[in-house]
């Protein structure tokens, strides 16, 4: 189930809209490796919202690219999805735990990038009267609930499994013989 998750980075986990019109999708590879508009692509925007205008006054004219960096909250939470496949896979052993704590992990840092994205996405300007908002899309939302899932699936199993008696080495119980009386 992790693997999809990790299969989700693919599909389109934002879609930014200013003025409720699209501006930007961005996919979980996108907030991993970051992203590059050109000039034409803002200014495209800025036409189809009504922006033309406020984007030609405030707009660096030398700039010709704009950078969206990679997010770090994306990152550790493709991170520690790759880890805990890895070694849940290596580490037969632990892998309940290994997977408990990874998809936890990668659970609260979806969160994070959630928070950070609203933080840095959502803000109403009355004065040049822009509204920029965020709207997840469903490779957000299915990464999170499957991950979520994992999580809860395993807390389970190790809560059952601690709750376990231990079982003696050997399970045949034709093997542990009284021992005979002595005369």
């Amino acid at each position: 189930m992790l693997t999809l998750v990790l299969i989700c980075f693919f599909f389109p986990f934002a879609e930014i809209s200013c003025n409720n019109v699209s501006y930007l999708s961005l996919s979980g590879k996108d907030l991993l490796r970051g992203k590059e508009m050109t000039k034409a692509d803002v200014m495209e925007f800025a036409k189809r919202a009504g922006l033309e205008k406020e984007m030609g006054e405030y707009s660096d004219p030398q700039q010709q690219t704009k950078n969206i960096p990679p997010n770090p909250w994306a990152i550790i939470a493709f991170a520690m999805t790759a880890i805990g496949i890895i070694i849940g896979v290596v580490l037969r052993r632990f892998g309940t735990v290994i997977h408990l704590v990874t998809s936890a992990a990668a659970v609260i840092s979806l969160i994070g990038l959630q928070l950070s994205m609203n933080s840095e996405y959502s803000y109403t300007n009355s004065l040049f009267k822009v509204e920029l908002n965020i709207k997840y899309l469903p490779g957000y939302w299915l990464s999170l609930l499957l991950s979520g899932l994992v999580a809860g699936i395993c807390l389970v199993v190790f809560l059952i499994e601690r709750k376990k008696p231990i079982q003696p080495e050997s399970s045949n119980p034709s093997a542990i013989q009284p021992e005979p009386p002595s005369d």
